[in-house]
């Protein structure tokens, strides 16, 4: 039998809730095997989806705006699959400006590295649970602005990070600048995309640490060229399987 062809769409109708109101989408996916990748613009949709109906359901007013850019302060962890979207992307810019954004990425990891927490950057399983939100702490307390902030605002913005779309706050947003769980309170999500991604990885390669720094982004792919290719049908149903059912352990960071 021949394998499908990539180019040949499959449609998929998906009925779900959020907050308690139905959601119905019909979503069209590659036949056969692509890279996860191609399901991001699935997973950002859907992502915005769950978080626009969220913030409708809730009385307060989200305090989040242009300029406001603490979380852009905060350890990014993101799944393998966006990590090799991020590469692809600096890839694609034109000089000198791949230039400029590859080097805010290596001054990043040298703060870091001399800050004594790259160890514990590279495999989370390091830091014992009890520990995640502080060492989440310790990262933002170094200031290392994310590789993609410029002029105060993220200009990667409609390519931004799944977890980046769910982290939303309604108390003061002075408080952004030295969060506790005292003084923030975030956005509650039925369910977060972000943390159903690392589903979309072949179950026989997956990586032992499902997420990594967005500082690290760079040299994680660069060090995992080789990309795994699934059938399309094969990571919807692994996707809406995991966001489904139970989230992995939060990272630290924006996830904690």
């Amino acid at each position: 039998m021949n394998e499908p062809n990539p180019n040949d769409m499959r449609t998929a109708k998906i009925d779900f809730s959020v907050a308690g109101r139905a959601v119905s989408l019909q979503v069209q996916v590659p036949a056969g095997p692509v890279s996860p990748t191609r399901l991001l613009p699935l997973a950002y949709a859907l992502a915005n989806t769950i978080v626009d109906m969220a913030v409708q359901a809730q009385p307060e007013t989200v305090s989040c705006s242009r300029g406001c850019y603490a979380c852009c302060l905060q350890l990014v962890p993101v799944s393998t699959i966006e990590a090799r979207a991020i590469h692809a992307l600096v890839q694609a810019l034109e000089e000198p400006r791949r230039s400029t954004v590859r080097a805010r990425f290596a001054d990043a990891c040298r703060t870091m590295e001399a800050a004594g927490l790259m160890e514990g950057l590279r495999d989370f399983s390091r830091i014992a649970k009890q520990d995640l939100v502080a060492f989440g702490h310790d990262y933002f307390a170094h200031r290392v602005h994310c590789p993609f902030l410029e002029d105060e605002s993220c200009s990667i913005y409609a390519e931004r990070p799944v977890i980046c779309r769910e982290f939303l706050v309604t108390s003061d947003a002075r408080h952004c600048d030295n969060p506790s769980a005292q003084t923030i309170r975030r956005i509650e999500l039925d369910a977060r995309v972000s943390r159903a991604l690392p589903a979309l990885e072949a179950p026989d390669v997956a990586p032992a640490m499902p997420w990594i720094p967005l500082i690290l982004a760079l040299e994680w792919v660069d060090a995992h060229p080789d990309d795994n290719e699934r059938p399309g049908p094969e990571l919807l149903q692994a996707l809406f399987a995991r966001l489904s059912g139970k989230d992995l352990p939060a990272p630290p960071g924006l996830g904690a």
